[in-house]
């Protein structure tokens, strides 16, 4: 699920050039024959929080155990007054954003009700490092169990809780999503050159980059 929102309604919230070019840049690697193979990928330009919500919760209930999902997200992040990490939609008020945004709490809620256990979640805003504090609120017995089972929620972040998100007037992309997609396109991920970018290795690639 690719969701690039780059078109607010609320006016304390500017308009942003790249994430829908970021969205569809990523889809375009996904279902590259030579570079993703995802079987389906399902792309949202400028929705409403509602809708975002929909489709996550559509394909994590579609998903079975084995199975491999990507969430993607290109915008604004806010955090509430509590802290806690909000994904702006089209419809996104900043006063109201506990009613208007998507919550990282709400996703992380959904994924743990669902059959899929290996889920990346890829953040592409400010203060997204945040979304680290909702997943490990996680008990004992639920990170033993994922650790016993080789699965759970992979977490890679445009910043850390307190920094902002960049994208430059020179480039198509998101200063992070730029390298996301040079990396996975060119090949430069695969650390250890035998054709499959694991995850360590796309974070260790992106952070040396970013």
């Amino acid at each position: 699920v690719l969701i690039g929102v780059g078109e607010y309604s609320d006016i304390k919230l500017t308009n942003l050039r790249c994430p829908v070019q970021d969205a569809r840049g990523l889809k375009q690697v996904l279902m590259d024959k030579e570079r993703g193979e995802f079987g389906n990928v399902e792309l949202l330009e400028n929705c409403d929080s509602a809708s975002a919500l929909r489709a996550i919760h559509h394909e994590l209930r579609q998903s079975d155990k084995d199975d491999f999902l990507l969430i993607y997200y290109s915008g604004h992040g806010k955090r509430s007054t509590l802290g806690d990490l909000y994904l702006a939609t089209s419809d996104t008020l900043t006063d109201a954003l506990e009613s208007t945004a998507l919550e990282i709490n709400k996703i992380n809620s959904l994924v743990k009700a669902c059959h899929c256990r290996r889920v990346l979640l890829l953040l592409d805003c400010c203060y997204s490092g945040a979304a680290g504090g909702a997943i490990a609120k996680d008990t004992i017995e639920d990170q033993l169990r994922n650790t016993t089972e080789g699965s759970g929620i992979y977490l890679i972040t445009a910043s850390t809780c307190i920094q902002t998100a960049l994208e430059k007037e020179e480039d198509e992309h998101s200063v992070f999503t730029k390298h996301l997609l040079n990396g996975l396109q060119s090949g430069e991920a695969d650390v250890q050159g035998n054709g499959v970018i694991t995850i360590d290795e796309i974070y260790d690639y992106l952070y040396k980059k970013v």
